[in-house]
Formats: structure tokens, C-alpha cells, sequence
């Protein structure tokens, strides 16, 4: 098997002819390439008929056949090659490199374009990773403080749902009127807007956010995408035929029309110079190209766990991830964890704690327990403090509509037959509203006071008597005002 192809000649070439002044004659650069690049195995096999060997062939076919001349980099000249200022730019951004350590293989990424998930996804360059948990574990935040740093310009964010469509995702045909005729243009959706911008900016990198990736039929928004997911070296192992992505990649918008990257098309091939031609990496993008992901665009998705309801992603398609569990967890001195409800001196991690307990040790009627707990970040603390309405109204609810949807007698009161009671019974009576709130009273008190157990129950008590005090108070101030009277 041939170790080199022709275009992965052409950069090596441009590097070689920068060194020598700009101009290299065909003999030299075929010697300096051999120096250079170590061919073996096919490519020094001599050609039949020919005094030469493969490789020393394939340097003079880019010179013949015009390919560097093609993409604006070199023009040929007597007997070799003399590169263009577009040439010259190119070499000169690789001398602040160390050129013995290039990968000539593959176009080079900028240390500012590195894929920043590398973490996150050992398998894939660049990314494709799906970030799967509980509700509220932080999966987006885990997202956005990784590309906090990263241009808004780099990054498109999509939400997937159940009426959410290929033709959402990728575009489609639409009718529009211009003057007094109607035309059917293609409209792009985020997936084909972002891949412009990708083979535009080979020097950036950039993301492709999709939130809550199986809210949505994945297999049917992705349909022929899915095929480019599979990837080498970063780049789509197969490309996908796609006449309207193609059109609208190389239909050159007026922030586009200086692009180094962007060159007209050769006379004859398509009668229109509304579209053109790019060079991206190792191949030219031309009205017959397939489509390809580049290694300059990661896929980040979503994933919740509790979901069950909506669609599940098959092996197949998740096999093309790289899967990432997000940790339910908080930090000891963290405002949220210390957070208090309501003003009820319970804070936030302490509940959060003993209703996950509950629902692990609970048979809820649910597959898995453990993917309706409660996410540390369901709901988020204001200055330290969680409102009552929020706490009732999105945690409350959760629990009666979802988490305990069919074991709500084993958590809640008995008496409470409705989530407008459970919610007007938590602005009356607080925790009450659990069947085993003493249990809870208690571990906020070991936690005030892990060393003091007897300490610790006076706590719990007091904290389970604050409004049965003020409803007394209130009682005797009733009864001193009638006396008086």
C-alpha cells in the first residue's frame, strides 16, 4: 500500500520551495521531499515503462496537472515551481514552528483552535462527546465554563425536541418571492450554518452545542449526517452527497469574499460565478464534492438521564460519542450546599441529600431510581438563599409529578391528595408536608453539630417546633387581646 497520496504532497512542497527562496526546480524538490518525508515500501517501487519511482511521480503529476497552481499557492515556472505571495504566506506561518515535528499527514491546528474536550473524548478528533445525568447536575454549566473563553462566533447552540426535524437541523427548501416571481431557496439550519463557518475558518475551531439530544428522534434529525460521524484524523471517513449543503457552503457571502481560502472556479465547470471554489485542508470543495466533517468542528450534546419517556439513543449511534457522566455532587463550603430553603434553617444540601437517600432506598414503580434523583443544581441559590415559591413550585412539583410518581403516599403526607395542596401546605407547614420530616429535622441538627448528638436532637426539635411556637404566640396574643377587652 502507498504510504503517500498527491495531496498530501502539496503543503510538504510549499514548505520546501519556501526554504529555498520561493522557486525549486522539479529535480530538487522531488530529492528534498525524499530527504523530508522518508517514502517507503510502494511509493519507491519503479514505475513500468519509466525510470522513476512512484513517489518521484506523484511530485511531478502535482507540477504537471497544475494541483498547487489550482488552489493559488504555486505557479509552475521553467523547470519547477515558484510560489505565489498566497505561497509565501503559507510558509512563512509555519517557520514559527518547529518543522521537524509537523505532521505533515494533516493540516496542522493552531494551538488557539485545539479541541478543548480533549478530555472529555479520548476516541474522536476533534470532539464528539455526550454529557449524560441526573437533572440538574451541571451538564450545561460543565459545557460553558469549558468554552467560556471561546468566540461567540465559533459556537451554535441547538435544542432538540419532540416536533425537532431533520429539516430543522440541517435546512430546506422554502418558497420565496423576489419581485414578482416566487424562487425555492435553501434555508440552513445550525448544522449546515456552522459547517460554512468551519470550512471557512480552518484556522479556528469551533462547537456544535445540541441540548437535551434525546428529547428529539436523533436518527431521523441526523438521517444521512449520521454517516460523517464516523471520523479520521478528525475528518469524515465517508462524505455524504448533499446538493443543497454544497450550494450554500460555496455560495460566497460578502463576509466571506476575501477569504485566502476561497478561489474561482476553473472556466467551463459551472457557469456561475455566484458560487466558487475552496481549498479546505487537503482537497478542493467544488460542486462535486461530497460532504465531509472537518477537524476543525466538535459535536457537544446533553444528555438526561431521567428522560425515559422520550427517545432513547441506540448503540450505534452512541457508539460514535464519547460518553461523559457528569458527578451529582457539591462542594462542602459551597453556597449552594449551604444554601437555606425558605427560611426554614434547612439548607439545600441537606435535603438534597436525604431525598436522593429516599428515593435510592424507595421502590418508586421507576426503571432506575437512581436517574430521577435530584441534579445539586435543580434549582441555584440567590446570595445564599433559596425562595420558597421556586422550591415549591419546581422541586415540589418535581417530586409529585416525576420522582414519586407512583409511591407518592411512601414521601408525602397522606392527607395531601393534590400538588396544589402539597404547594399550599409547604407555604403553611414547611417540611411537614414529608411523611418522615422529623428524619430530616434531624440531620440538619448533626449537621449544625457532628460532635454533639443530644445537641443535636435539641436542634432537630426546635427547628420542628418553630412554627408550632408562633402559631402559640399567636394564640396567647389572640386570647390577651380578648381579656383585655
Amino acid at each position: 500500500m502507498s504510504k503517500f497520496s498527491e495531496p498530501m504532497l502539496l503543503i510538504p512542497s510549499v514548505l520546501i520551495a519556501g526554504k529555498n527562496g520561493g522557486y525549486i526546480s522539479t529535480t530538487d524538490l522531488i530529492n528534498k521531499l525524499i530527504d523530508f518525508l522518508q517514502p517507503s515500501g510502494e511509493d519507491l517501487q519503479i514505475n513500468e515503462s519509466r525510470n522513476d519511482t512512484k513517489f518521484s511521480q506523484k511530485v511531478r503529476n502535482i507540477i504537471a496537472h497544475k494541483s498547487l497552481e489550482n488552489i493559488g499557492l504555486a505557479i509552475k515556472k521553467d523547470d519547477g515551481i515558484e510560489l505565489t505571495s498566497q505561497g509565501k504566506e503559507i510558509y512563512q506561518s509555519f517557520l514559527s514552528q518547529d518543522q521537524s515535528q509537523l505532521n505533515i499527514l494533516q493540516s496542522p491546528v493552531p494551538d488557539n483552535s485545539r479541541d478543548l474536550f480533549s478530555a472529555y473524548s479520548p476516541n474522536h478528533t476533534p470532539s464528539q462527546v455526550i454529557f449524560y445525568g441526573v437533572p440538574g447536575c451541571g451538564k450545561s454549566h460543565t459545557i460553558d465554563s469549558t468554552l467560556e473563553s471561546v468566540d461567540e462566533f465559533c459556537k451554535m447552540r441547538v435544542v432538540f425536541h419532540p416536533e425537532y426535524t431533520n429539516a430543522d437541523f440541517v435546512g430546506q427548501i422554502q418558497p420565496v418571492k423576489k419581485s414578482e416571481n416566487i424562487s425555492y431557496d435553501f434555508i440552513p439550519g445550525p448544522f449546515s450554518k456552522i459547517l460554512k463557518r468551519a470550512y471557512f475558518n480552518p484556522e479556528k475551531h469551533f462547537y456544535l452545542i445540541i441540548e437535551e439530544i434525546n428529547r428529539g428522534y436523533a436518527a431521523a434529525i441526523f438521517g444521512d449526517i449520521f454517516q460523517l460521524m464516523d471520523r479520521k484524523n478528525g475528518v469524515s471517513t465517508y462524505p455524504i452527497e448533499n446538493d443543497f449543503i454544497n450550494d450554500y457552503i460555496r455560495k460566497i457571502e460578502e463576509s466571506f469574499k476575501d477569504s485566502k481560502f476561497v478561489k474561482d472556479i476553473p472556466d467551463g465547470e459551472k457557469n456561475d460565478s455566484y458560487y466558487k471554489q475552496i481549498h479546505f485542508e487537503k482537497f478542493d470543495f467544488n460542486f462535486e464534492t461530497g460532504i465531509r466533517l472537518t477537524k476543525n468542528l466538535s459535536i457537544i450534546a446533553t444528555m438526561n438521564t431521567s428522560d425515559q419517556n422520550v427517545f432513547t439513543l441506540d448503540n450505534a449511534f452512541q457508539r460514535r460519542f464519547d460518553m461523559a457522566l457528569i458527578p451529582n455532587e457539591l462542594d462542602e463550603k459551597s453556597a449552594q450546599k449551604n444554601a437555606e430553603i425558605a427560611e426554614t434553617k434547612i439548607t439545600w444540601g441537606t435535603f438534597w441529600k436525604w431525598i436522593n437517600e429516599k428515593m435510592m432506598q424507595s421502590d418508586t414503580g421507576m426503571a432506575s431510581t437512581e436517574d430521577k434523583r435530584l441534579g445539586a443544581w435543580f434549582i441555584v441559590n440567590q446570595d445564599g438563599k433559596i425562595n420558597e415559591k421556586v422550591f415549591a413550585e419546581k422541586v415540589l412539583k418535581y417530586l409529585w409529578d416525576d420522582a414519586f410518581k407512583f409511591k407518592r403516599k411512601d414521601i408525602f403526607d397522606e392527607n395531601i391528595s393534590s400538588l396544589e395542596m402539597l404547594i399550599n401546605e409547604f407555604k403553611k407547614s414547611r417540611f411537614k408536608v414529608f411523611k418522615e420530616n422529623d428524619e430530616l429535622l434531624r440531620k440538619q441538627g448533626e449537621k449544625q453539630n457532628p460532635q454533639n448528638s443530644d445537641s443535636s436532637d435539641e436542634n432537630a426539635n426546635e427547628l420542628g417546633s418553630n412554627e408550632q411556637t408562633n402559631e402559640s404566640n399567636l394564640n396567647e396574643n389572640s386570647e390577651q387581646k380578648n381579656s383585655e377587652s
